[in-house]
């Protein structure tokens, strides 16, 4: 007897780019850019700080370990992210290279 079963998984929306600005706050927030502000998807329209995440957990910290050592590379990187209601921020839901 074979049983399939099939998951569906809808991917968050992607950007990517090279790490433009970073800006690490004393309480765990990290805000950043990548590539120009004329690239930025629409929901993620904020100029200086377009996307977010705290350093409050282990994949936080992981996170901002990828990019300051893609920033001090100059290396791109590519993200998946979640459209926050209300902001022009967006969350980060993963990073790759």
């Amino acid at each position: 007897m074979s049983v399939f079963v099939n998951f569906s998984v809808q991917a968050a929306p992607q950007s990517g780019g090279i790490v433009e600005r970073l800006y690490i706050h004393k309480s765990g927030l990290v805000l950043f850019r990548l590539g120009k502000s004329s690239d930025l998807p629409e929901s993620c329209s904020d100029i200086t700080w377009p996307y977010q995440f705290n350093t409050t957990d282990t994949i936080g910290k992981e996170w901002l370990s990828l990019l300051l050592t893609a920033k001090s590379k100059g290396e791109s990187l590519n993200i998946g992210y979640i459209p926050q209601a209300g902001t022009t921020r967006c969350k980060i839901e993963y990073l790759y290279q």
